[in-house]
């Protein structure tokens, strides 16, 4: 049965070469340090209104490119329109940039890879295919060049536009970083023979904040001392040696932070600046890796506690019943092989994590679980694991390995049986968050790889104690009841648990499919489960339905994908967004933040249990606490921001903020009715 299983990451493979074809993206061109291609977050378009496209830049290490205000270096990028049929221009939405120094001088760009939106307007049909641009970006690193590149993108005339999804999370992401213009700002800017000064209110504030002058050449002077205090954003710039410039009458800038970024403009006044701060320390001391290591183990071992994982735990309690009374050699062996299961699938996920912060993308404790292939995979092995629990399927090598290795199945040693159900506890611990936890992962999550892979390697040891102690005293199985007809109905009840496991995965690839779809994995699961009880076509339904099983599950994802729905907060809580939060802290309301998702089983539990309580729903409506809650189900990147701005790289995530708390108290992964009432007292006026 095992065989049949190894080829379904070639099947998949193929899947996903087959959707990369039709993907929303034009041919790579590279031309000296720079690759460049043109994406869209559409499909197919409805043509007559402007079409969403984006300059996507790989550059290599060391090279940097340029925002619309470059700074002491470079230019802004520029599109031309090669193609009839568009209007001659294009309208940038730039994300905001980093600020570089070199040689004490500023220049604001990017580096390493880069989405840059840009929207251009047909003035004709039908829309050439393919649309030809020529984009020239300039690039420095020790010299400074102009790169052209011909670029090209087909997109495909439609009477119902369609996203494509594996491009539209990073078209959006550097969307939503693109400054908004901010015309309602209050503040002050001053200027005297020393430099400027600039500060104004702002609720919340993320962190990194950086401001970047646009129509005043002060890139040549130092960085600017930035200060965050109570709410409050100021900033020095102080010229030094070097001249004053010719000074306007307004100061445009764009300020940018973790949560947000804008662009606003104050009028410019000749008045002496307040004293400015000593330039703060930025190098911190790291936290000492040893207690990060031991918040990490800890952390895993609660995990055995939490209510993911207990599908796999009756399964393995079902096999230590079974061995009762079985040599403790084995015993031993079966408990390092989950062990070992579970370690190994934990340092999968750092490699898969390590890769994925090396092309600049989010990386966030259970955000696999945002991928419907990811789903579709968990929902099939569970499947076998049921199927095996109800001894219709066997597990074993492939034959040509049987001689060499050890043989897995009812009458073999079952090894690798218990190797996979290591594998799969790690897996459905990934939706769950528990003490210790958060703390750890955002940590892994700013480190090195190196780092990183032993951090995920604790988590593993931690999830994995508990077999790794009865490793160490196989005796201790014997205290449990010995073997007999009542283990016949407890493996049944077993098998209702993995069955509400595959619901709750069918539940989460509702999200991404429609009715028909998930129609069709339901009927696909059902018939190959029924058809395994026919004697004489078991050994069939085993060996060959299981390919046929992945391949209908994999073409009902292809061919009926859902449409996302616009995210909407539950009965009681506001949908959360950067803008709202300000607004309301601005009126001195107080607030909780709920970031949740469907796959978070502790989000779940802690809904039930404290935050959509009765008693609580009274408490806020007494205390006029504003209920924001943001859906992390799908990737978003303003969730994401919220996140990092808090160093959190898990949900559960919930944060109050008021007039006494605009940092915002964090709360525990685990709430209480107790904390979070003297998190909001905390928070309100007196």
């Amino acid at each position: 049965m095992l065989s049949h299983l190894m080829r379904l990451p070639l099947i998949l493979i193929l899947v996903f070469w087959s959707l990369a074809l039709n993907a929303a993206t034009g041919p790579w061109q590279s031309d000296g340090p720079v690759r460049a291609r043109l994406i869209s977050p559409l499909e197919s378009v409805h043509v007559g209104k402007e079409l969403p496209l984006a300059l996507e830049l790989d550059l290599e290490a060391g090279w940097k490119t340029y925002w619309r205000v470059a700074g002491a270096a470079g230019a802004a990028p520029r599109i031309n329109v090669l193609s009839d049929g568009f209007a001659p221009t294009v309208r940038w939405q730039l994300p905001a940039p980093s600020t570089f120094t070199l040689l004490g001088f500023q220049s604001y760009g990017y580096e390493k890879q880069a989405v840059l939106p840009f929207f251009v307007e047909p003035i004709a049909q039908p829309l050439p295919d393919p649309m030809r641009f020529k984009a020239t970006v300039f690039v420095c690193n020790n010299i400074c060049i102009p790169v052209d590149l011909n670029l090209s993108l087909s997109l495909p005339e439609s009477t119902n536009e369609t996203t494509d999804w594996d491009v539209a999370p990073r078209y959006n992401e550097a969307l939503s970083q693109y400054p908004v213009p901010n015309d309602d700002l209050t503040g002050e800017a001053r200027f005297d023979e020393q430099g400027l000064y600039l500060s104004f209110p702002l609720q919340p504030i993320g962190q990194a904040p950086e401001i970047f002058v646009e129509n005043l050449d002060v890139y040549e002077w130092p960085a600017p001392v930035i200060t965050v205090d109570d709410g409050q954003v100021q900033a020095w710039w102080s010229r030094g040696e070097i001249r004053m410039p010719d000074i306007e009458e307004r100061l445009v800038f764009t300020y940018k932070d973790s949560l947000q970024s804008f662009s606003s403009s104050l009028d410019l006044t000749e008045q002496s600046r307040p004293a400015a701060p000593d330039r703060p320390d930025l190098t911190e001391p790291d936290a000492a890796l040893w207690l990060m290591l031991l918040a990490a183990l800890l952390g895993g071992l609660i995990l055995n506690a939490m209510p993911c994982v207990l599908p796999v735990l009756s399964i393995k309690l079902i096999g230590w019943l079974s061995w009762r009374d079985e040599a403790p050699a084995k015993i031993r062996l079966h408990s390092l092989a989950t062990a070992a299961g579970v370690i190994s699938f934990f340092w999968l996920l750092a490699a898969g994590l390590i890769a994925l912060k090396a092309t600049g993308a989010y990386v966030g404790w259970g955000i696999q679980f945002q991928s419907p292939w990811f789903l579709l995979v968990l929902f099939l092995v569970m499947l076998v694991f049921l199927a095996n629990l109800l001894d219709k399927v066997t597990l074993q090598l492939p034959q040509t390995l049987q001689s060499g290795l050890l043989t897995v199945s009812e009458q073999g040693s079952g090894y690798v049986k218990s190797f996979l159900q290591g594998g799969a506890a790690t897996l459905l611990a990934t939706p769950c968050s528990a003490p210790f936890l958060g703390t750890a992962v955002a940590f892994a999550f700013t480190q090195n790889a190196g780092v990183l892979l032993l951090m995920f390697t604790s988590l593993g040891v931690g999830l994995a104690l508990p077999y790794l102690l009865i490793a160490a005293s196989p005796s201790v199985v014997r205290w449990l009841p010995k073997p007999g007809r009542w283990m016949v109905t407890l493996k049944r009840v077993m098998a209702l648990g993995l069955l509400a496991t595959l619901i709750w995965l069918g539940w989460l690839l509702n999200e991404h499919l429609n009715l028909i779809g998930l129609s069709v994995i339901a009927i696909a699961a059902t018939l190959w489960l029924t058809l395994l009880y026919w004697p004489s076509l078991t050994t069939k339904v085993a060996r060959f339905g299981l390919p046929l099983l992945a391949i209908s599950m994999v073409a009902a994802l292809l061919l009926f994908q859902a449409q996302p729905q616009t995210s909407s907060a539950s009965a009681h809580w506001q949908t959360y967004s950067a803008d709202a939060v300000s607004e309301h802290l601005n009126q001195g309301h107080t607030l909780l933040i709920d970031v949740t998702a469907q796959w978070c089983i502790t989000c779940e539990f802690n809904k039930l249990t404290v935050l959509e309580t009765d008693a609580m729903l009274v408490f806020y409506q007494q205390r006029d606490v504003v209920l924001m809650q943001a859906d992390w189900t799908r990737p978003d990147p303003a969730i994401e921001a919220l996140l990092a701005t808090y160093n959190r790289s898990a949900i559960p995530f919930n944060l109050v903020l008021g007039p006494e708390a605009t940092d915002g108290i964090l709360l525990p992964e685990l709430l209480t009715a107790k904390v979070l009432r003297e998190a909001i007292n905390r928070a309100q006026a007196n």
